[in-house]
C-alpha cells in the first residue's frame, strides 16, 4: 500500500520536473519537445492470420 503511494508520488514529481524543464527551455527561447500524434492504425487481423499460417517448405534447385 505504501509502495503504490510512493510510486505514484514519484511519477507525479517526475512529470512536474519535466514540465518545469520544458517551461525553462521555452523561456530561454529554445525549442520545446515536439508533440507527436499516433498514426498507427489497427492491424488487419485477416492479414496477420495469413502471415502466421505455415507455408510448405520447398527445396531450392542445385546450381552446379
Amino acid at each position: 500500500m505504501v509502495h503504490e503511494t510512493l510510486s505514484a508520488k514519484v511519477q507525479e514529481q517526475a512529470e512536474e520536473i519535466q514540465r518545469l524543464r520544458d517551461e525553462n527551455s521555452r523561456l530561454k527561447g529554445e525549442q520545446g519537445k515536439p508533440t507527436f500524434t499516433s498514426k498507427k492504425q489497427a492491424p488487419l487481423l485477416s492479414s496477420e492470420q495469413e502471415c502466421r499460417a505455415p507455408k510448405p517448405h520447398h527445396k531450392a534447385n542445385k546450381h552446379a
